[in-house]
Formats: structure tokens, sequence, C-alpha cells
């Protein structure tokens, strides 16, 4: 069972990976997991551009609702919305999905040796395949439902310059299970004062959903009494009808 940072510390290489689990350790508070919206981004502001967040649909539909800008520049891609395997190498397939599995089940925190590979595979393969990290934490919904992983890939070594975009291809996994007391479980932390947020970080969290295929113009009501043009006579009384046209 996880009793001190230190023996969970022991486990990362990388600072960002560190700062959030501290974070998510000290907003846990005897917790099986924290909510969501309990996380602060100002106090992990120099890890966000690795984070994403991923939600179980259900046991075999895990997707990405959000993703930093420096994990984007690293794939290649924008995951939001895809599966989480979209991260993973063919050799490394189903093996993220497994492991959120246990993550948001037992409860238990996962991190992992990575490498991160070529996305074009053998047909253009990377000129330096780099070391990293990833880590998976689990987390309650704005519903109750502990169905929200918190994670982030960090590189331990920078890609090569000219590296394609990569994949991460999984070199090994510790599942550690989480100590909580049963009775704190689903219950929330004190809300902190209210302050000035940092609006970059908010925006990374405020997951706000993705815009329609077509947008419809937003239309613009504009109120006419009676008709403008009918004569008025003095004293007469001012319609009671108002025509809104679109």
């Amino acid at each position: 069972m996880i009793r001190k940072f230190t023996l969970m510390g022991r486990l990362m290489d990388h600072q960002s990976t560190r700062a959030i689990y501290e974070h998510w350790e000290s907003l846990r508070a005897e917790r099986d997991a924290p909510f969501r919206s309990e996380i602060d981004p100002r106090r992990i502001s120099a890890a966000l551009e690795s984070m994403f967040i991923l939600e179980q649909l259900d046991p075999d539909d895990v997707r990405f609702r959000l993703a930093g800008t420096g994990l984007v520049a690293l794939l290649g891609i924008e995951p939001r919305g895809m599966i989480a395997d979209a991260v993973m190498d063919e050799a490394s397939a189903g093996q993220i999905l497994q492991l959120a599995r246990q993550v948001t089940a037992e409860p238990a925190i996962a991190v992992m040796r990575v490498k991160g590979v070529s996305a074009f595979g053998a047909a253009r393969p990377a000129p330096f395949e780099p070391r990293g990290e990833m880590i998976l934490l689990p987390m309650r919904s704005e519903l109750g439902g502990r169905d929200r992983i918190l994670g982030a890939i960090n590189m331990l070594e920078p890609p090569a310059p000219d590296s394609p975009p990569l994949r991460m291809r999984l070199m090994g996994a510790k599942m550690l299970p989480i100590e909580f007391d049963p009775a704190r479980c689903g219950r929330r932390a004190p809300a902190p004062p209210q302050d000035r947020r940092d609006k970059d970080a908010g925006r990374f969290l405020a997951e706000a959903p993705a815009p329609f295929a077509r947008r419809r113009p937003t239309a613009v009501l504009t109120p006419i009494e009676g008709n403008p043009e009918a004569p008025r006579g003095e004293g007469r009384p001012r319609p009671a009808l108002r025509v809104v046209k679109d």
C-alpha cells in the first residue's frame, strides 16, 4: 500500500510527473480520488503541456477529453475525442486500456516506462527513440463516478529535431494500490478561497465541448411596437402587441 510520497517518488524521474502526482495526492485527503474540478492548474502550470484527461465511457471505451499543447506537438495529432490507444504504437495496442480499467476500478496508480517510436512505423523510422514515462491517476467526475483519469507523458530525452510524430511503446508498468478511507470517498474537499485564476491554465481544464460540424448563424431579434407607419392620434395608447421578427 502507498503510505509515503518518497516511495512513489522513486518511480518517477521527470519533475513534471512528480509535480502532477504531488498535487493529486495533496487533494485526495484520504479519499480514493479527488474530483476533477478540484484540480488547481495554478499549482501545476509548468506541467500542463504534457498533461491529459481521459474519460471512461465504459470499461472498453476510454477516450481523451483534453491534451496539453506539448503532447499534441509530440504526437503530431490532436487526440481529443480519440480512444486512449491513439497515443500508443501497434506493439502496445490495448495495454493502456487495460491499465486505465485497473486505475479506475481498483483504484490504483499506474506509472509506466515508455519509448517514443515513429508514428509511421518502418516506413519512416525515428532517427532517435527517446525514453519517457507516463502516469495515470484516478479522478471523479462532477456526477461522482470514478470515471476520469488525470495523466501525463513526459519524455526524459528530447526527440531529435527531425523526428516524425511519435507514438508510445510500453516498456514496463507499475500498478500501485491506493490506500483510502471508505467513509471519505465521494465527498468533496472544502472549496478553496476565491481569487484570480490563471486564465491559460483554466482554459486547459475547461473541457469545452467540441464544436458542431455545421453552425447556424445566430439569430438577431429586432423588437417593433405595432406598425411604425400607422397614424397615431393624440392621447392614443401605445399598442400592447409587440411583433418580433428574425
